[in-house]
């Protein structure tokens, strides 16, 4: 997955189209990747850009994928890592802001 991530970032650089979706999925993958190799830091690093996405952008297939790596630092390698536990609350907020969990107001006519 990380050669997959980082072919992805060439062929951007390199004028390919970009779309947040697409992109946010391959930054989600490394982040999984890097947790299954035990380094929280770099799935913290791969993750932080998607992280700052604005509620807009924070559909329910990022917001599960997402999850998925808050998942993964719940194994028993990451207990009482600070960087995964921080990367875990990042996570739970990022999903909190999202669309999906914001409370809807009637338009007012």
């Amino acid at each position: 997955m990380l050669r997959s991530a980082q072919a992805a970032d060439d062929a951007w650089a390199e004028g390919d189209p970009w779309v947040y979706g697409t992109w946010a999925q391959v930054r989600i993958g490394a982040a999984i990747a890097r947790v299954m190799k035990g380094d929280a830091e770099g799935a913290a690093e791969e993750l932080a850009p998607v992280l700052d996405l604005g509620s807009e952008y924070r559909v329910v297939t990022i917001i599960g994928r997402v999850g998925e790596v808050a998942g993964r630092l719940g194994h028993s390698l990451y207990k009482g890592d600070p960087r995964a536990h921080d990367l875990h609350e990042r996570i739970h907020a990022f999903q909190a802001g999202s669309l999906e969990r914001q409370p809807s107001t009637p338009e007012v006519l």
